[in-house]
């Protein structure tokens, strides 16, 4: 099929294929089943606990039975002091746990535990960018409420023990700082269950030791990590490598922890992770992690979460292990700033699914999981990516607007700026020094995407970000008996907060065995755009390829306006003089000329005289494009000889 770019500038040909496939609604049940591994996380909300330090280490040492809903536990943290003369200092940790003793350079301290929070008061100030260490021993049965953060639970009659705890669980079974201001830069964990059992958590496993009938398993990870990114799980695993090959040359092992009774099974799904993060390595970067591990854990929640190396899953479904995995780059190694953009997490996870379905399974799913995407956010007229309320769990992992709508919101930037500077500036988003290993905001990622396309998207960000709803097409359109054709785009928007979508529009133009899509860009209800094409046009398509958010667009062909067939350039191929009749009788006020290249040849900023003669002399031959400009706007091709 050829493809034509109309940026009321210039026209760019290539040729593409398109196959129409037909996709299960398996995209559709795994997100739900993700989203629902989340809604019961909160209790509470964020804190400002540990504002005045930086945590640089942590050696985390936890004692469990999964048959037994209880954990003790002691957390030995270093941090490094970010304000002056600090007499106390804070972690957040739920009320029902029971602190039995806080540890500073030999002595116990004195501490206030309320409000989900422990405030420990030093025996002396410390001053600024000073490096100091406290233990908490504490106990308890992390989570009564049942949020879902801590959970003891049995698969096939085996005991079970998981934790999940985004966004605002980590504190339900652990002193930490929970916030998103802070990662831990490096972490040990130590964890001592009956000798029977397995543990999965993060990083690398350093040794499993025998104590008795104990059995403590050490992991370690030297990444920073944000503290609702570390878990662990307990229970009888069957424990099997996969290795996935990056265009480095490095091999990065995917470690499985399988429930027995799934393990044939699992060891044919996992494989999909190989060529998964294969396609991930070659558009953006090296997996962040490979020197340590990437794995699963199966657990019993619903879905599936991105716990950083270790992604804890139900199951190993394609979207489910594209999802989390694309979670290690988008979420894991750059993490959202505020549970507010938490579209820099999600959206990021579910556009990466769409681009297995692009790359990979000859494409197939494409298609449909596009139109998929935009069928859920369009089932309503409202709802911005922009998360107003974190408090409101639902709305924080609303699937039609955290997931659907923001991974749509990445395909229309990619429609907007062209894959080279889309796929450029994620790139340099995610090689970023202020960035990696940290936390970003969608600030932060617009300025990659403005930078290398040299334009600005505060309007996009603002309408598609900020602004709720999506906008509602009609086209009307007339062709000539000379192939002269007249668009009339007109728009309304589905909710008040968004006047207008100004996006680049693809139409899709048939006959006569021949189709041609062309970019308008729309800046304007009511926008009248003309061009010519050298067969008659029998049927228009909107967005054949499925780029825009949209429901129903209208299409109305007509009747001709004859008047267009007086706008004529003669001759065609020239070689020193163009001469264009009908610009008078047309109100055309304005020429421009550029090359194939987009780039300016010539303006005239008024036109007063008819027919328009233009000296082409010294122009190189080549293919030229006038863009002709009045109460509507015309574009013509010319040859230079």
């Amino acid at each position: 099929m050829k493809i034509l770019f109309f940026t009321g500038f210039f026209l760019v040909i290539y040729t593409v294929t398109y196959e129409q496939v037909i996709m299960s609604d398996s995209e559709h049940s795994i997100m739900k089943s993700e989203k629902s591994a989340f809604l019961q996380q909160t209790k509470g909300l964020n804190t400002y606990a540990g504002e005045n330090i930086n945590i640089t280490y942590q050696k985390m040492q936890w004692l469990v039975d999964p048959s037994v809903d209880f954990i003790t536990g002691t957390v030995f943290t270093i941090f490094k002091t970010t304000q002056d003369n600090i007499t106390s200092i804070s972690f957040d940790m739920a009320d029902n746990l029971s602190v039995g003793d806080i540890h500073y350079h030999g002595q116990s301290l004195g501490y206030l535990h309320t409000g989900d929070i422990i405030t420990i008061t030093l025996p002396a100030s410390i001053t600024i960018n000073t490096t100091d260490s406290i233990s908490i021993l504490y106990s308890g049965t992390p989570d009564p409420l049942g949020t879902g953060s801590f959970v003891q639970s049995n698969h096939n009659g085996t005991p079970i023990i998981w934790t999940l705890s985004e966004p605002y669980g980590a504190k339900v079974w652990w002193p930490c700082k929970q916030d998103l201001s802070d990662k831990i830069d490096s972490v040990d964990i130590y964890v001592t269950a009956p000798a029977q059992y397995k543990t999965a958590s993060n990083g690398i496993l350093v040794s499993e030791q025998i104590s008795g009938t104990q059995k403590i398993a050490h992991w370690k990870h030297r990444h920073p990590v944000a503290a609702y990114l570390i878990a662990f799980a307990v229970t009888d695993y069957s424990v099997y490598s996969d290795y996935v090959s990056l265009t480095n040359g490095d091999s990065v092992q995917v470690l499985n922890y399988v429930y027995p009774e799934n393990l044939t099974n699992a060891q044919l799904s996992t494989l999909d992770v190989i060529p998964v993060m294969q396609l991930y390595d070659s558009i953006f970067m090296n997996y962040p992690f490979a020197d340590e591990k990437y794995g699963h854990a199966q657990f019993g929640q619903g879905g599936g979460m991105e716990h950083q190396t270790m992604t804890f899953a139900t199951n190993f479904d394609h979207e489910l292990i594209a999802h989390e995995l694309a979670h290690q780059w988008f979420g894991d190694y750059i993490t959202c700033k505020s549970w507010h953009e938490i579209w820099l997490n999600e959206g990021f996870a579910v556009y990466l699914v769409g681009l297995t379905y692009e790359h990979l399974f000859n494409s197939s799913y494409w298609m449909p999981w596009k139109t998929m995407q935009i069928d859920d956010i369009t089932s309503q007229p409202d709802g911005s990516v922009y998360v107003a309320d974190t408090a409101n769990v639902d709305r924080l992992f609303d699937q039609r607007l955290t997931y659907h709508k923001a991974g749509m919101l990445l395909h229309m930037l990619r429609w907007e700026l062209g894959d080279l500077a889309f796929f450029n500036a994620l790139r340099s988003y995610l090689q970023d020094p202020s960035l990696v290993n940290g936390f970003a905001t969608t600030n932060d990622l617009r300025s990659h995407l403005e930078f290398e396309k040299d334009t600005s998207l505060t309007e996009f960000f603002n309408d598609w970000y900020y602004g709720e709803g999506y906008p509602l097409y009609t086209i009307d359109w007339t062709q000539s008996v000379t192939g002269n054709i007249n668009i009339k785009i007109d728009q309304q928007t589905t909710n008040s907060s968004v006047e207008f979508f100004e996006m680049t529009v693809p139409l899709e133009f048939k006959g006569n065995g021949q189709d041609t899509i062309i970019r308008f860009k729309n800046t304007y209800s009511g926008e009248e755009y003309n061009i010519h094409l050298e067969f008659p046009v029998s049927d228009v398509v909107f967005d054949p390829q499925k780029w825009l958010i949209t429901k129903n667009p209208v299409i109305n062909e007509v009747q001709r306006i004859n008047q267009l067939d007086s706008l004529v350039i003669y001759p065609n191929p020239a070689m020193s003089t163009l001469i264009i009749y009908g610009a008078n009788e047309l109100v055309i006020k304005e020429i421009e000329m550029y090359d194939i290249l987009g780039r300016k040849r010539m303006d005239t900023s008024r036109i007063d005289s008819s027919p328009v003669k233009i000296n082409i002399r010294d122009l190189p031959e080549g293919i030229y494009y006038l863009k002709m400009s009045g109460k509507s706007i015309y574009m013509r091709s010319f040859i230079k000889i």
